[in-house]
């Protein structure tokens, strides 16, 4: 068995027990972090582990376990992490296309699991992501006639706009205690009002150790359309149903990058101290379901 890592395309092995091995899997872990740098706008690092055997190789066409991991990414769209490990058990490849195209290409779905480190500006680019944004959660039509029947609103917020809740990506604070049960305080905006949202770690989502729902509470935090005659009764029933499509939304968000879908599993928060004395940096760690179907093509901007 051969485990080879490539970081920044120099690459380090254990003596594999055959030379053709050990070319293929550092071959394999060096378009891997090729692929990766062409797709990011920056990093600080790249690294890809693959480990095989001549077996896997020759007869399956399978690699794996296979690890990449990196810190300080950024894509096109500004989608930013501190730090991002992908595990996958196995990766089945047309091991024609890496010998001779220097391509890397999938004969199946491979999946495993992945861990993002999120920042407070991390998870504000996250919200304002164009690929979040365009499956924004909204009001049921229900919700929506009730606020808009109850006082006199017909002039500053319709059916037709404002439905839709909007993330803002300013104002958000990560705070953490001993426990590692920390929360995530964001803003956004819906029916003319401004809304601040709790994100916790949730209770267990099953009994198989998948992980544990997030949670969101969603408080009212003023209006910005001059909504002044609203009334505690409109504002208790948003607050109801937004915390419910909120917390829906994180724990069944698939978020699909060209051919790689991620959806959340966990979640847990982290400090970090800083080089600053007495200071410490909070982050959030999101543990995710990942189904790679296809690499992401070149020119893809995500």
């Amino acid at each position: 068995t051969t485990t080879t890592t490539t970081t920044a395309l120099s690459s380090s092995s254990s003596k594999p027990s055959s030379k053709n091995e050990g070319v293929t899997s550092t071959l394999i872990s060096n378009l891997a972090v090729i692929a990766l740098k062409l797709r990011l706008s920056s990093q600080t690092s790249v690294q890809c582990n693959v480990q095989s055997s001549s077996r896997q190789l020759l007869l399956k066409q399978s690699i794996g376990p296979v690890s990449v991991r990196g810190k300080d990414w950024s894509s096109p769209l500004g989608l930013t992490c501190k730090a991002i490990q992908a595990d996958v058990d196995k990766c089945m490849l047309d091991m024609n296309a890496v010998l001779k195209r220097r391509k890397l290409i999938l004969l199946e779905p491979a999946k495993g699991v992945a861990m993002i480190a999120f920042n407070d500006l991390d998870f504000g680019n996250f919200l304002d992501h164009p690929l979040l944004k365009a499956q924004s959660p909204s009001l049921s039509s229900a919700a929506v006639d009730s606020f808009i029947g109850s006082g006199d609103k017909s002039t500053s917020v319709s059916a037709s706009d404002a439905s839709t809740f909007v993330f803002q990506k300013d104002n958000i604070t990560i705070q953490n205690d001993a426990s590692g049960d920390g929360y995530v305080t964001f803003y956004g905006h819906c029916m003319g009002q401004r809304w601040k949202c709790i994100l916790k770690r949730g209770v267990s989502t099953s009994t198989d150790s998948k992980g544990r729902a997030a949670s969101i509470q969603v408080y009212h935090n003023g209006n910005i359309a001059g909504n002044t005659d609203t009334v505690d009764g409109d504002i208790t029933s948003l607050e109801t149903e937004l915390n419910m499509i909120i917390s829906n939304f994180f724990n069944e968000l698939v978020f699909e990058l060209d051919g790689t879908f991620l959806s959340f599993r966990d979640l847990r928060f982290h400090t970090t101290s800083t080089k600053s004395v007495g200071k410490s940096k909070s982050n959030i760690l999101f543990a995710l379901d990942i189904t790679v179907k296809k690499f992401p093509s070149p020119g893809l901007a995500f």
